[in-house]
């Protein structure tokens, strides 16, 4: 039996990722994400509640996976998506301006707005490149200078992380390696163990620790999205075999055509 739960899955991501009480395991991944060093480097990290609430009235309130503040005000949203949904990326736009906009309480002047900060870690592909991880800015589009630094985005494409355990080298290299592997080992690895933080990832990955509600909704939501997971790929086999089908058509009417063109050369000859 497998030791540790999936951090893809909603519920383990949240149990990993999300506890008040080990905030150190969200501030590495950030700071690796982020490259984040020196100065920069987040050394103080309060998770916040996951509920967005709208300033405006008739707006939809959103429920994130992991939403924290730093010392400054900062704001940093961490999302987990496994299955492939359409406009995620219009889906992050609205959840960092949302989180943008909320700070602007009745009194208080634009200056006060603080950035806000989006990771997306998804288990499918969704831009082209072969890049696991990309930022996105607002930048100028003449002179390429980041102006208006108040939004970011970053996102990690699993799927073309391909290194294996004796391949990585950084931080985030076995973040995203913990994020990919975490439930196939039964004790974590030396390499991954050696990063305090991801030390403490495993433990609350380990399900032997958790309760029997946590226990209940994280099968529930691994139901879910096994069941997610094979729709996809039940629709990926039909499109391969309608494009077999058409293929087959194809193939079928050139060779028509070919034995049409002989078939009239033929009776040319002979006339």
């Amino acid at each position: 039996m497998l030791r540790f739960a999936n951090p893809k899955n909603d519920v383990a991501f949240k149990k990993i990722f999300g506890d008040r009480n080990k905030p150190t395991i969200l501030m590495s991944f950030i700071n690796a994400v982020m490259d984040l060093q020196g100065e920069r480097r987040i050394v103080a990290l309060e998770i916040m509640s996951p509920l967005q609430a709208p300033q405006i009235e008739g707006l939809k309130m959103t429920t994130l996976d992991v939403r924290a503040q730093d010392a400054s005000g900062k704001t940093f949203i961490v999302e987990m998506q496994a299955n492939a949904e359409d406009a995620f990326e219009k889906r992050s736009l609205f959840y960092t301006s949302q989180a943008y906009v909320s700070q602007l309480e009745k009194g208080s002047g634009y200056a006060d707005l603080q950035p806000v900060y989006f990771i997306g870690i998804l288990d499918f592909n969704l831009f082209v490149g072969e890049e696991y991880l990309t930022k996105h800015l607002l930048l100028n589009s003449q002179t390429y200078e980041q102006c208006l630094k108040d939004f970011e985005l970053y996102f990690i494409e699993l799927k073309k992380f391909t290194k294996g355990l004796d391949e990585l080298s950084s931080t985030l290299e076995k973040w995203i390696y913990f994020v990919r592997h975490a439930e196939d080992f039964a004790d974590p690895p030396e390499t991954l163990r050696r990063e305090t933080a991801i030390a403490e990832a495993f433990e609350q990955a380990a399900r032997y620790r958790w309760t029997r509600d946590e226990l209940d909704a994280y099968q529930y939501w691994e139901f879910d999205r096994l069941k997610v997971l094979s729709v996809e790929q039940e629709n990926v086999d039909l499109k391969a075999a309608l494009a077999q089908e058409q293929l087959a058509k194809a193939e079928l009417s050139l060779e028509m055509a070919r034995q049409q063109a002989l078939t009239t050369t033929a009776i040319r000859a002979l006339v």
